[in-house]
This record gives C-alpha cells, sequence and structure tokens, in this order.
C-alpha cells in the first residue's frame, strides 16, 4: 500500500503539471505544489501510517 500511495501522489503531481498552468498558480496552489515536489523528493508519505499494523 505505501508504494501504491506514494505512485498516486506522483501521478497526482504529474497531472497538475500536464493540466495547469503551474506558472500561474494562485498561492495555494503555488504552496501545495512546492510542498508536494519537496515531500516527493524527500521520500516523505503522503499519509504516515503504519501499515504493518493490519498486516499490509
Amino acid at each position: 500500500i505505501p508504494l501504491f500511495l506514494k505512485q498516486r501522489e506522483i501521478d497526482l503531481y504529474a497531472v497538475v503539471h500536464r493540466s495547469m498552468d503551474v506558472n500561474n498558480l494562485d498561492q495555494w496552489g503555488t504552496s501545495y505544489m512546492t510542498r508536494r515536489k519537496w515531500k516527493i523528493e524527500n521520500d516523505i508519505p503522503f499519509v504516515n501510517l503504519d501499515f504493518a499494523q493490519w498486516g499490509c
């Protein structure tokens, strides 16, 4: 599950880049994309859960 969530996060980041003018986002969008890129690059999970407790 953690790898699936990481892939989904990367996919969503790519969709925003493909579908929107990332050079003209509002303040929230710019902040979101900056944080998301940093978290992807630094391998910080989108959802910080211990999946082992559910046997994943």
